[in-house]
């Protein structure tokens, strides 16, 4: 990099305080571009309603550069009629059943940060435009941008859509009609795609792949380790339980484990920290004899939820088999720089199960092979490792996600 950084404008329309996982990839990027000779910026919505909101995230962030833009879509005019709290729905359930939804119901932001984004390229010399989605709506406002001024402009994709292909998120056809085109233009125009996973890459037909990543801090956060009760089998499980995310295959799993060694009962404690609708989590345990043996903490700032976890033996992710269109929850990351084996239901030619496989002490199993996952259970449990002696891995950690883009904005500036 030269000595004079380069100005880019990071348009995002969920960044803290919003919390939840769609945040992280913006709020790394915004706090270590800065390291690599990348001065960023970021544009984000006004207050909106939202399931949960993290304050701590933005703890030591230098908000100097941080500008929000006026919406009115119905997540910023609820906020703004007084409504505070609203449950959170599925974004496939919500999104696809009106036909007016082009792409989303964000689109009413993209005025107002259209209008901010230019000021801001005006007074800031800005380089590059870096939109992420979702909500795909954010990916317009570059195209409107790399238009008016020609500059340097990355689309970046969290998601193929939203969780699932354009294919799959709309009812209607002239939905889908508007997004392929959509995404047809984007891919066109773009300077550079990036995406989160190989599947959503393939599914974009080009493009630079970069995983999540977990803060630097995480790091930090689960050095506060306690070994705990020598014995037990501690199971933590982080983040949203959902039906992309179940946690009943745990339950299976553990089910075939007690059968082989019944006395595994008396070992088992499952901490969860993360939303999740309580009593159907509870039904599911009780339909497996585990309900006193589960502990729901509910949803915790990002700091609280790791330490709530830091004396698990063993961490659990599970990624709901969707065919070909393969999900990576940015959970992964925190709990690879944990160190902690990791137990995974997966589909077999997942990212997730790369990655995982990479490590001997990690389970990955399908949804099918749950005895098999109970054998290997043991085994780890049974074997040479000290379950409570970990090795943190940082390649995971976010000044390396921050540097592979830096890498790629260097690369499409000086390349022209």
């Amino acid at each position: 990099m030269s000595d004079a950084p380069i100005n880019v404008l990071l348009i995002a329309y969920y960044f803290p305080p919003l919390g939840l996982g769609g945040v992280w990839r913006a709020l790394a990027l915004y706090k270590y571009l800065g390291q690599y000779g990348v001065k960023p910026y970021v544009l984000t919505v006004k207050n909106i309603v939202y399931p949960e909101y993290d304050y701590g995230l933005l703890d030591g962030v230098d908000r100097s550069r941080i500008y929000r833009a006026g919406s009115l879509d119905p997540s910023r005019l609820l906020y703004q009629a007084g409504v505070r709290n609203i449950s959170k729905k599925s974004d496939v359930g919500t999104f696809s059943s009106g036909i007016l939804r082009r792409p989303d119901y964000k689109r009413g932001w993209n005025y107002f940060a259209y209008k901010k984004a230019c000021s801001l390229i005006d007074k800031n010399n800005i380089k590059c435009v870096i939109t992420t989605s979702p909500p795909p709506s954010s990916h317009m406002i570059g195209l409107k941008l790399k238009f008016k001024y020609n500059l340097f402009w990355i689309a970046d994709f969290q998601d193929f859509w939203y969780s699932l292909p354009i294919e799959k998120v709309y009812r209607h056809q002239s939905q889908i009609g508007f997004a392929q085109k959509l995404k047809s233009s984007i891919v066109k125009n773009a300077d550079e795609i990036v995406a989160v996973n190989k599947s959503v890459l393939s599914y974009l037909g080009r493009g630079e792949l970069i995983y999540n990543a977990a803060d630097d801090s995480v790091l930090d956060y689960w050095k506060n380790r306690d070994k705990g009760d020598e014995g037990k089998l501690k199971i933590g499980v982080l983040g949203t339980i959902s039906r992309l995310t179940p946690i009943e295959p745990l339950f299976e799993i553990l089910t075939e484990a007690i059968k082989i060694r019944p006395d595994l009962k008396d070992r088992i404690c499952i901490i969860h920290a993360g939303k999740c609708n309580p009593d159907e989590v509870l039904t599911l345990a009780r339909k497996y004899g585990l309900d006193d043996k589960t502990k729901l903490l509910g949803y915790l700032t990002h700091q609280s939820a790791i330490e709530s976890l830091v004396d698990s033996n063993l961490l659990y992710i599970a990624v709901q088999d969707q065919g070909e269109f393969h999900i990576l929850p940015g959970r992964i990351f925190d709990m690879l720089v944990s160190g902690k084996p990791i137990l995974a239901v997966t589909h077999p030619d997942s990212d997730l199960a790369e990655i995982l496989k990479t490590r001997e002490n990690n389970i990955v199993t399908d949804f099918i092979n749950f005895e098999w996952a109970a054998g290997r259970l043991f085994e780890l449990i049974d074997g040479p490792v000290d379950l409570t002696d970990v090795n943190q891995d940082d390649q995971y950690a976010a000044t390396v996600m921050a540097q592979k883009y830096s890498t790629i904005i260097e690369k499409i500036v000086a390349g022209n």
